[in-house]
């Protein structure tokens, strides 16, 4: 099968060495790590994985945090042993109550990343189911998202009275995408010159894309759809947080099936493709909790400074 070589890095994604923004020592004796599951992580109960790296679970612990946006339902697990002290906070964003799903066009996110800055994690990892437009991203393959087209019309910010105005330049955290990524070839065995960084296409839902949608979204360069994870990526730009989204390939996009163009998608079928990743999505925490990830030398000023361009900096003839 055809595997296109992954595309070099551009300049603007750090590609030069600049000693300003050098990457700090990625070891982390101590993480508050965030991660939001989706239909590819519908809950998170882990047992003994992450004693391969000297950790254990000490406490595991459901919890309501309260934000000006609404309340937010959260299980906070903390690890302790020779491999350090970390906390991990798990969110399920579709909510999952009840038996009940929460649709994708109703979820409040505001509320959700609110609360994981609330708790002060260090970074957060989302997944995120995705239906594939590129033949070399079959379903069951987990990459990770690096751009985003957005077309919905439907807007998402905590400044809806007081404009600041985010970059979003890199919407997703290019040091947790290339840790993220390390662990994604070892597990799956894919060589470094396969694609495995892709565009999402954010899709209002809850109904999946027609087949003109898919190609209208890939001439205009997205190689992937997804309903969710791109909302989640803005508020945290603006809140300053680090995020990157686990992208599972969990069905061929409307039109896209190998032999069966008109082969209509089945939600159960989806959801049991990205069930089967799971031990991917996991082999990912546990190294990211081995290892950390690096960080630019001002990120920590950026976090506290929330760094955004203010809105009365731009004169009559800036753009």
């Amino acid at each position: 099968s055809f595997e296109p070589r992954a595309p070099a890095p551009r300049h603007s994604l750090g590609s030069e060495p600049v000693s300003a923004s050098a990457p700090q020592s990625s070891r982390q004796s101590s993480m508050r790590l965030g991660v939001i599951g989706g239909s590819s992580l519908v809950s998170f109960d882990p047992k003994d994985e992450f004693q391969c790296i000297g950790l254990d679970i000490v406490s595991s612990s459901s919890k309501t945090v309260q934000t000006d946006y609404g309340s937010v339902n959260v299980k906070i697990m903390e690890l302790k042993g020779t491999g350090g002290e970390h906390t991990l906070i798990f969110m399920q964003r579709h909510g999952h109550a009840n038996g009940g799903i929460t649709p994708p066009h109703k979820i409040n996110h505001k509320a959700n990343m609110r609360a994981l800055a609330d708790l002060k994690v260090d970074a957060i990892v989302a997944t995120t189911s995705v239906g594939t437009i590129v033949p070399h991203f079959p379903p069951g393959r987990v990459g990770v998202c690096n751009q985003f087209i957005d077309f919905t019309g439907q807007v998402v910010t905590y400044h809806d009275d007081d404009a600041k105005f985010t970059s979003v330049t890199e919407p997703f955290h290019r040091h947790l995408n290339s840790a993220l990524l390390q662990t994604l070839r070892r597990v799956q065995r894919i060589e470094a010159d396969v694609q495995l960084e892709f565009t999402v296409w954010l899709s209002q839902g809850p109904y999946y894309e027609t087949p003109a949608e898919v190609t209208a979204a890939e001439r205009l360069g997205a190689h992937v759809c997804g309903m969710t994870c791109v909302r989640e990526a803005k508020l945290c730009a603006e809140l300053s947080m680090p995020y990157s989204a686990l992208t599972v390939a969990s069905n061929w996009a409307a039109g896209r099936h190998p032999g069966d163009a008109a082969r209509a998608l089945d939600h159960a079928e989806v959801s049991e493709t990205s069930a089967r990743t799971t031990g991917t999505i996991v082999a990912c925490l546990v190294d990211l909790l081995k290892n950390g990830f690096a960080k630019d030398a001002e990120e920590a000023a950026a976090r506290q400074a929330i760094g955004l361009i203010d809105h009365t900096s731009l004169g009559d003839n800036d753009s």
